[in-house]
């Protein structure tokens, strides 16, 4: 129970400060799936009750945000009569809350493991919640967000719903020559690394431009203050095609608009911008 992991974390903790004081204690990673009345990561409240000084046995809180069922898009919130399960960002704005709860307001909060099955939704729709799930993410302060998992494994003829083999980011490889398929979702966290690489969330366009709640718009910028809008809407079917406009941030002269896997789709000075947000994130980027 809470009262037991707290006792092995403080041990934990002071024997790997004895070995390397520079470490970073991880607590965790804590699994959402678990109907408690507290919330889904109750278990960190209750150690933290149990142990009112537990924040000096750790300096970083690791989550495991799946969405529900591990199927519905990053921006879903499922409810069952007592039961939340929050989005991808109430997931982590949860544990935010929790930790200052507890005393740990400054512990950076890591997604160790994180990711959607393709089984049952299809390839695309994984591509497309992975950069969404990440995107949100980073938006809402996580510190990292590791994918869960590199390879898609053989489904064995006893497996019911083999949803465990197909988190991959890429198909089952045969050999060291053939080392499988590259999948939409390889493409889509290559293409979300490559358009914001040195950039930091900047915040949230929806309000200001009066979005609806099923649309996206977050920007992000450099150090030298060159703003890129990660833009998508969250309908259900991907291709639906939605058109809104971005103003132009201030001394932008020419922008570069890319796809979810980065690859530039046009170019233009007219300022805002018009761009068809379909539910794969499209990057607009300005010069």
């Amino acid at each position: 129970g809470p009262t037991r992991f707290g006792v092995f974390q403080k041990i934990a903790a002071e024997e790997i400060r004895a070995l390397d004081p520079a470490a970073e204690i991880v607590f965790g990673g804590l699994s959402p799936f678990q109907f408690h009345p507290g919330g889904i990561w109750a278990f960190l409240q209750e150690v933290g009750e149990a142990h009112p000084d537990i924040c000096d046995s750790f300096d970083s809180l690791a989550i495991h945000p799946y969405s529900f069922a591990q199927q519905e898009s990053p921006e879903a919130e499922f409810k069952q009569g007592n039961y939340v399960h929050p989005s991808m960002t109430g997931l982590i704005g949860e544990a935010r809350f929790i930790l200052d709860q507890i005393g740990c307001a400054d512990a950076p909060i890591h997604l160790t493991e994180s990711g959607w099955p393709d089984y049952y939704m299809g390839v695309e729709k994984q591509g497309a919640y992975a950069a969404r799930g990440l995107l949100l993410a980073a938006a809402a302060g996580a510190a990292s967000y590791y994918w869960y998992t590199f390879w898609d494994s053989t489904i064995g003829p006893d497996e019911v719903a083999p949803t465990e083999c197909t988190f991959g980011l890429m198909t089952v490889p045969s050999s060291a020559e053939d080392p499988g398929e590259r999948k939409p979702s390889f493409h889509a966290m290559k293409g979300a690394s490559a358009m914001l690489n040195g950039s930091r969330y900047a915040g949230d366009l929806g309000p200001g431009l009066d979005l609806e709640e099923d649309l996206h718009a977050l920007a992000f910028v450099d150090d030298e203050a060159r703003f890129t809008v990660a833009v998508w809407h969250s309908q259900d079917e991907l291709d639906t095609e939605v058109e809104l406009e971005i103003p132009a941030p201030e001394g932008a002269a020419t922008w570069n608009l890319h796809d979810y896997s980065g690859v530039l789709q046009g170019t233009g000075d007219t300022m805002p911008v018009t761009v068809t947000a379909t539910g794969r994130v499209s990057y607009l980027k300005f010069l």
